[in-house]
């Protein structure tokens, strides 16, 4: 039988769009090369801005999280020198300018969403092919007991980073940034009241996002100097981040869960071919320092399930009208994302003198003119339409 459509990876991303295109199309599956039914042990924390959560919210999820932090507030501050800026919720008259959720927990209720939808989900099989067929593509898979044909409507590639979309979407784009993010938990003396900080350094960009009780820190630096931190003892460690990040947080008393990631790009000029789209990461995975990615992947799903809601696209999910009006309709959002990320990770990641100038004046302008304020920050949470 020909599914309407077929979703290649089971992440957060992945199974939002698993659940609202089955709003719109009968016979929906959800492929994965790892076995997503069982808890997994990814402890990675996320940022969700406000526009994403009401993304989530659509499809009843939301409410099934248990640890939701909210974020009213954050202080972007740069080390050692002048400017400072401080985002409220009340500067958009929003109840939150984003949450802090566990991605373990995310992305199991979102799959559970998917299988209570009527998703059919395919584990522990990975795809190995995907091919055009002219009215339909072809998704193959490999299994235990051998390979499994898929043909599709419309096959959405979102497993993030993947080899699949290299191969399958033109002059598609990687660039690896020579940098790591330290992922831990950290406690300090002082309650964090929901206030989130992103302190800006020489070597790169430290956040403290408020979670439960404590913050999830996010400390990007050269690799060599994240190996070292990851491995160094608890006392040492958090004595270094408090010379790094300063008092304003309190003083760092614990930390747990300590992990690096090595920071890459991903980016997909185009996004689509022949009945396939790629979505989320695996359309654009990018650098951490503007908290975007996720929140552009959730947008890329919100604007697929609108396009395919309207004028009986339905009907034939992969038809070539669809695929070039959601290539347009994400266009704008995805430059500009992308764009802003890495003008952001130039201007901050290091000590040029005249950059530090510059960094300190936009700073300071941005707080003393209101409107550029909420320009930016409507832009951050709910994407380059402003809505």
């Amino acid at each position: 039988m020909i599914s309407d459509v077929v979703i290649v990876g089971a992440g957060p991303v992945g199974c939002a769009l698993a659940m609202y295109m089955k709003k719109v199309a009968n016979n929906v599956r959800l492929v994965d090369g790892a076995c997503i039914t069982k808890p997994q042990q990814d402890k990675r924390k996320l940022a969700i801005s406000y526009g994403s959560q009401i993304i989530l919210g659509r499809l009843g999820i939301w409410q099934n999280l248990e640890n939701v932090t909210p974020i009213n507030q954050v202080h972007v501050s740069h080390r050692g020198h002048f400017g400072q800026l401080l985002l409220k919720k009340e500067n958009l008259g929003i109840p939150a300018l984003g949450y802090v959720v566990s991605y373990n927990e995310l992305q199991y209720q979102l799959l559970c969403g998917a299988k209570d939808a009527g998703v059919e989900v395919i584990e522990n099989s990975p795809v190995f092919s995907l091919l055009n067929q002219g009215e339909s593509a072809l998704v193959k898979v490999k299994q235990s007991n051998g390979e499994l044909e898929l043909p599709t409507r419309l096959a959405v590639i979102a497993d993030g980073g993947s080899l699949l979309a290299k191969k399958t979407m033109q002059n598609y784009k990687e660039k690896h940034y020579d940098q790591s993010a330290l992922l831990a938990i950290v406690d300090t003396d002082k309650a964090h009241n929901n206030l989130a900080y992103e302190r800006f350094t020489e070597n790169g960009p430290i956040a403290l996002l408020p979670f439960g009780k404590s913050y999830a820190l996010v400390w990007i630096d050269k690799p060599y100097r994240s190996d070292k931190r990851v491995e160094i003892d608890n006392i040492s460690f958090l004595n270094t981040l408090q010379n790094t990040f300063g008092n304003r947080a309190g003083k760092f008393i614990s930390v747990s869960s300590r992990k690096n990631i090595p920071l890459k790009m991903h980016f997909a000029p185009r996004l689509i071919h022949k009945r396939v789209l790629v979505v989320g990461n695996a359309a654009q995975a990018l650098h951490p320092i503007a908290a975007q990615g996720l929140n552009l992947g959730l947008r890329d799903v919100f604007e697929l399930y609108m396009l395919s809601n309207k004028n009986n696209m339905r009907d034939d999910l992969g038809n070539s009208s669809l695929l070039l009006d959601y290539q347009k309709a994400r266009s704008t959002d995805r430059i500009l994302g992308l764009g802003f990320t890495e003008l952001l990770n130039k201007l901050y990641s290091n000590n040029s003198n005249w950059l530090v100038i510059l960094r300190g004046i936009t700073l300071v302008g941005l707080d003393l003119m209101p409107f550029l304020r909420k320009i930016l920050m409507r832009r951050l949470i709910f994407g380059s339409k402003l809505t």
